[in-house]
């Protein structure tokens, strides 16, 4: 294996330099301050994912974290049926649940571009999130997170900004609709309430991933 050069390294960065449209770029509406400048780690790793993909975008690029959260969860286990369907009586099936089931740290991403301006479809936003499901926190998540909330008073700050989702279960319902958990304000605090997974995710949509 080749490794990369000084001299290369400067070529390469100089050639993605000068072949963008830079007077296309929207800086402020890109929200390239929170993204790169403030974010420059995180920045960086999806650039280099993106440089050793041949310069090609993947599944992965799809998902990118926001830096709003970091909340420290046990090990939690994923639920069985019947747990579920102690508290929701309507769920008919499990269709997958590839949630971690480790000790992880709550972070929040998105599968939206920061120019993406319109929704996107629930098709699409599994898409996105295929390859990703193994880091996408669940059910067992969710109901931590909503039991544990008054501990974490720096997640109030984004209640009634965002929609938190746990999209790394999806169940069935007695209709035969796929539906995921998701946190969103009720009242003065975080509930938990069930989306169709035909619903549109918008810009105010967030997901629920883990980094261990």
């Amino acid at each position: 294996m080749g490794q990369i050069t000084a001299d290369q390294s400067q070529e390469l960065i100089s050639t993605l330099t000068t072949g963008i449209n830079w007077s296309e770029i929207d800086f402020v509406a890109l929200g390239l301050q929170d993204v790169v400048m403030r974010n420059g780690k995180e920045a960086c790793r999806n650039f280099e994912s993106f440089l050793r993909n041949g310069c090609r975008l993947t599944a992965e690029q799809f998902l990118f974290e926001t830096g709003e959260l970091a909340i420290e969860l046990p090990a939690l286990s994923r639920p069985t049926l019947d747990e579920i369907q102690m508290e929701y009586s309507w769920v008919k099936s499990i269709e997958l649940d590839r949630s971690p089931e480790g000790p992880v740290t709550l972070n929040l991403g998105t599968v939206l571009y920061p120019n993406e301006q319109q929704p996107i479809s629930g098709s699409e936003y599994e898409r996105r999130l295929a390859s990703k499901l193994n880091v996408v926190l669940g059910y067992q998540h969710w109901q931590w997170f909503l039991n544990h909330q008054n501990q974490h008073s720096d997640s109030m700050v984004y209640l009634g900004k965002i929609r938190v989702d746990f999209s790394g279960i999806v169940v069935v319902d007695r209709w035969n609709c796929r539906n995921i958990p998701y946190s969103s304000q009720f009242r003065s605090c975080w509930g938990g309430d069930w989306g169709l997974l035909t619903d549109e995710f918008c810009s105010k949509s967030r997901i629920a991933i883990a980094r261990k």
